[in-house]
């Protein structure tokens, strides 16, 4: 049971138990009035007794007084004998009463000592529920960290995998890059060029170094014979590569126009532009490229490959590079 439904019965059995305190005092005031009429008649009869014993001596007259007093001393003793069997009744009633209270006392000790075992119970439950809360909490918690942590790998998972997508992706576009060089080698060479100086750059493109000094008359931006003859065999080594881009960049050195090449050239920046527009226009209408693959930019001393302080390193930034993109 409960501690809910003990203490239920425990109250109903206190009820019980004041019910019948109630019912036995109501008896014990009965045997109370009972016992005093009989002393009442008690002294009635003593009182008549000695009344007959006083008429006894009287004559004749006083025998009929003494017959009345006799019937009503039967009749006094009888209410005495029906008193003393309600006061035995009531007596025994009181025994019950007394049994049944104890009955009832011993119930309300089993029924407190089960509430106290019961209650004991219900503590330990409770401490035990916060024990196990505390794991809960811990073991989520732990939870918690797992699904953290493994959120964190999942992610150095992904940042790795994409790592090596790109690995894989820049490796293919490297080998893709070098053989576009091996091949426009083969092609250069093929087409008359010696010595081509072709190389890989870092956006896997494909560069052909051209030195100034093979194109154009030093300050000028238009072709030389001998540039365009070297022009046209490199063209001709790219007329197979229409589905790349083909972009020619202008280089010079760090030495700035002068004199009247001002007047045409303010810059190097012009300078650079105007050599690789010259030879962007010669590839479209003597090499016969298609001029949707072809642009052309100029970037004047700015991007050097060797030093300006020699005449061996200026001579080296002034070039043209034909970057061939990879075909996409």
């Amino acid at each position: 049971a409960s501690g809910g439904d003990l203490s239920g019965q425990l109250d109903s059995a206190n009820g019980m138990i004041e019910e019948l305190k109630g019912e036995n005092a109501g008896l014990t005031a009965k045997v109370g009035e009972l016992e005093a009429s009989s002393g009442e008649l008690n002294s009635q009869l003593d009182a008549s007794n000695s009344m007959v014993s006083d008429l006894k001596g009287s004559a004749g007259d006083l025998n009929a007084k003494i017959g009345e007093l006799e019937g009503i001393n039967i009749d006094l003793t009888g209410q005495l004998s029906d008193a003393n069997a309600k006061l035995s009744e009531a007596d025994a009633a009181q025994q019950t009463l007394n049994a049944n209270v104890g009955d009832l006392e011993q119930q309300l000790a089993a029924a407190q000592e089960a509430a106290s075992a019961n209650q004991q119970e219900a503590d330990a439950n409770a401490e035990r529920a916060k024990e196990l809360q505390a794991l809960i909490d811990a073991e989520t918690s732990r939870a918690s960290e797992q699904t953290s942590l493994a959120q964190n790998l999942a992610e150095r998972v992904a940042s790795l995998q994409n790592e090596l997508n790109q690995a894989i992706n820049s490796q293919s576009d490297d080998s893709d890059a070098q053989a576009l060089r091996s091949q426009l080698i083969q092609s250069l060479q093929a087409n008359g060029v010696d010595d081509p100086q072709v190389e890989v750059r870092a956006d896997n493109s494909v560069g052909i170094n051209l030195r100034s000094e093979s194109l154009f008359a030093s300050g000028r931006a238009r072709l030389s014979a001998e540039g365009r003859n070297l022009m046209q065999r490199v063209s001709s080594a790219l007329s197979g590569y229409g589905d790349n881009q083909i972009r020619i960049e202008g280089h010079t050195d760090s030495i700035p126009v002068t004199g009247q090449l001002q007047q045409v050239f303010p810059s190097n920046w012009e300078l650079s532009v105007a050599r690789a527009a010259n030879a962007v226009n010669f590839m479209q209408n003597q090499g016969g490229i298609d001029p949707s693959s072809l642009s052309a930019s100029g970037f004047g001393e700015f991007r050097p490959v060797a030093g300006n302080d020699t005449r061996e390193g200026r001579a080296l930034n002034r070039r043209i590079e034909v970057v061939v993109a990879p075909a996409k």
